[in-house]
């Protein structure tokens, strides 16, 4: 229970502080809300050191789905709440570290929590920010507004993610070849590519979930 309340005022914080950038600082919603993406993904990162059970889990993704309903309806933290876009990505978010932390819990698989949530973290952000920064042929898939430049920056996040624990982490996570990383990192990047208004935020970490545990099936029982 201890656990539950620290992790959900560190979170908190980090909504305040979003708050306090782009009404204080002037700092743009799009950017203040990558903040709360990138800051909310490092901390979900150490839930498997500290949160141990199903009802956890459960009763803190309640907690922030209740929240950002209620923020959206009444207009609060506009740091997170004030984009432009229609976007469900804050919702896709909490759905996700759920749904990779219920992979975990099942199968006392860390990695199925772990590299989904990194790519969630790190591989959305800076396609992000070089998308804005280096808006390289735009284009549009299913209403989804792109670059060439946001998605090869995605690509190779999520390849650097997926090489990075193979090879710092071999003991903890499945074996998996180069070819498997390649494959799952193409077939993240283009989910991301025709993803629109949020959805990248479950569609491409749920599919890396979804490729890693086919291949440590078939490597447990083939």
């Amino acid at each position: 229970m201890i656990a539950v309340l620290i992790y959900c005022t560190c979170i908190l914080l980090i909504f305040f502080l979003s708050d306090v950038l782009h009404h204080k600082v002037k700092i743009s919603a799009d950017y203040t809300r990558k903040f709360v993406h990138v800051s909310s993904g490092v901390v979900t990162l150490t839930f498997p050191i500290y949160i141990t059970e199903v009802w956890e889990i459960t009763v803190m993704s309640m907690l922030f789905l209740g929240l950002l309903f209620v923020s959206e309806y009444k207009k609060w933290f506009k740091g997170i709440t004030g984009v432009q876009r229609s976007t469900k990505g804050s919702w896709l978010f909490v759905i996700t570290v759920w749904n990779c932390f219920m992979a975990y819990l099942k199968t006392d698989v860390m990695a199925f929590f772990i590299i989904p949530m990194t790519v969630l973290t790190f591989a959305d952000a800076l396609a992000f920010f070089v998308g804005k920064q280096l808006p390289i042929r735009e284009y549009n898939i299913l209403g989804a507004q792109k670059s060439i430049g946001g998605s090869a920056a995605f690509f190779v996040c999520t390849l650097l993610i997926l090489f990075s624990f193979h090879y710092f982490f071999e003991t903890m996570i499945p074996s998996y070849g180069f070819g498997f990383m390649l494959g799952v990192s193409i077939l993240a990047t283009a989910t991301e590519a025709i993803s629109s208004k949020g959805w990248d935020n479950i569609t491409a970490p749920l599919l890396t979930l979804v490729c890693m545990y086919f291949q440590y099936s078939f490597n447990l029982f083939g």
